[in-house]
């Protein structure tokens, strides 16, 4: 499902706790790709090489960047007596020598590297089309308000039903070794339901030309077109459906307001409501609420509102749109340390094991710290690091999805749409081989030598989308977004720790599908 619509949207990771309490993250200078941390009870090592987390003695963990490092450790102003230095020697030596763990190694080498099968262009599943450019709002924090750099800005170009109908004769011949049981299809804009027309007819298309494999439809709405056609329209295609709601009222009328700055809030909200009550068991199963942050900040209001809501909620943070200097400051998010506890207490009771727990006003704090918690506890143990490391979290552009603007052109997705250095081709000449390549080789240039010795370079999420800025990459929009899933990493590596310790097994429902 898609979750980032027009507003340049980031993620959670650029959310900064005001907590007094935060846990205590990876020493930023330590030449290996090493975190150390803490929680309430104990202290720990994450070792990026092996993928393993290791509790260790407070003695170790104070020393541990001096004998990583080959240094004699300095214990001057450090509660550590001869015998604690002794112990925490010895057992460095024995994790080294017994374990393979804590071993200064770094990759040589890390890349966003492109699979060697990418280029057969036949394993495509998923169109994502830009059916409007037009919007009847005028959200504060949009990309396409006039204010981003190489973006559009809002006009009235819309995408016809013909070349909605190309784009799908195109994912059909190109999707003969697709992975995935299912094809799939979205929209985008502007607001989608502008351009109803072409979303009806292309629906209708798409079932049609994949008769024989499972349809998946999926849009992102700011919730204020619906008529009881679109609302039929959203169940009988069993639309995965992301509505865009800020929060309570004051909240939401802060950014997302109409042409002349007239507040959305009661006109989504008595949507909201009419579809649930047509459609109770679609906007139960397939209906996912979106608020987008920005300061002032508290979770623990928005948690309260959105438990009146049984479905899923995803929250995301507005991207900045000028990264020179010191770069913007991360979103204070108040109320982090009562989340953190309310996910604990759930995951020690046992409320998220089954699917009601949307409905016992879970949902908020569920989708808040899910990703983070089953990366980790899936996470597979490693030898060491090899030479070179591919890493991030970029898509290969082109391989699986396709985003299709307007006007019939081919980009990467809907993230970097508009940007020269993303684009792929078009409905008529098809994918570029060398624009694929081209992203590659830009993304790689950038100086990345710091990746090597991170020790976010296993879980990290970086896209391409965290480095394009205007058009082209920015090394100081890549830098900022590295911060931001760094310090969430550190977060979520205490966290995740803290439960197991009250009970090793309360995170096993993390290996079920998410939903």
């Amino acid at each position: 499902m898609e979750l980032d619509q027009a507003q340049g949207r980031t993620t959670m990771a650029l959310l900064r706790s005001t907590d007094a309490n935060e846990p205590d993250g990876a020493t930023s200078n330590e030449a290996y790709p090493v975190a150390r941390f803490r929680t309430n009870r104990h202290s720990y090592v994450y070792d990026a090489a092996t993928n393993a987390i290791v509790r260790v003695p407070e003695a170790l963990y104070q020393i541990l960047p001096d004998l990583m490092n080959d240094r004699p450790p300095d214990i001057a102003g450090l509660d550590i007596s001869p015998g604690d230095l002794d112990r925490a020697g010895r057992l460095f030596r024995s994790l080294q020598t017994q374990a393979g763990i804590l071993v200064p190694q770094r990759p040589e080498r890390v890349v966003a590297k492109c699979p060697e099968d990418a280029s057969e262009k036949q394993k495509l599943f998923s169109l994502l089309l830009n059916v409007t450019e037009a919007c009847n709002i005028r959200c504060g924090y949009c990309v396409y308000g006039g204010t981003y750099p190489g973006k559009r800005q809002h006009n009235n170009t819309r995408m016809s039903v013909d070349t909605a109908f190309q784009a799908i004769d195109y994912l059909a011949a190109h999707s003969a070794q697709a992975e995935h049981p299912f094809r799939m299809l979205g929209w985008y804009g502007g607001e989608p339901l502008t351009n109803f027309k072409v979303i009806k007819a292309s629906a209708r298309y798409f079932r049609k030309t994949f008769t024989g494999l499972p349809s998946q439809f999926h849009l992102t709405s700011n919730g204020l077109l619906w008529d009881e056609e679109i609302l039929d329209f959203f169940a009988e295609y069993e639309v995965d459906l992301v509505v865009s709601l800020d929060g309570p009222k004051p909240i939401h009328n802060r950014n997302r307001v109409g042409p002349k700055g007239e507040g959305t809030f009661d006109r989504v909200m008595a949507n909201l409501d009419r579809l649930r009550a047509r459609h109770p068991g679609y906007f139960t199963q397939k209906v996912t609420l979106n608020a987008v942050a920005t300061a002032p900040l508290d979770l623990v209001e928005l948690d309260q509102f959105f438990m009146q809501f049984p479905v899923q909620v995803s929250i995301s943070s507005v991207e900045p749109n000028d990264f020179s200097g010191d770069g913007p400051e991360p979103i204070e998010a108040k109320g982090w340390s009562q989340m953190r506890e309310k996910f604990i207490g759930a995951c020690l009771e046992r409320a998220f094991d089954t699917p009601e727990f949307k409905a016992r006003g879970y949902n908020f704090v569920y989708y808040l710290f899910i990703r983070d918690m089953q990366r980790l506890h899936q996470r597979n143990p490693m030898p060491g690091f090899e030479a070179e490391l591919p890493a991030y979290g970029n898509c290969v552009p082109g391989a699986e999805r396709l985003f299709v603007n307007a006007r019939g052109g081919f980009e990467t997705c809907e993230k970097t749409d508009g940007s020269a250095v993303m684009t792929l081709g078009t409905i008529a000449t098809g994918v570029s081989e060398a624009g694929a390549a081209s992203i590659y080789d830009q993304f790689n240039a950038m100086k990345n030598d710091a990746c090597r010795s991170c020790f976010n370079v296993r879980q990290c999420t970086m896209c391409f989308a965290h480095a394009q800025h205007g058009d082209g990459f920015s090394a100081r929009k890549r830098a900022w977004n590295c911060a931001g899933l760094r310090r969430r990493s550190k977060e979520m590596l205490s966290l995740y720790c803290e439960i197991l310790e009250l009970d090793p097994q309360a995170l096993d429902f993390t290996t079920k599908k998410m939903t």
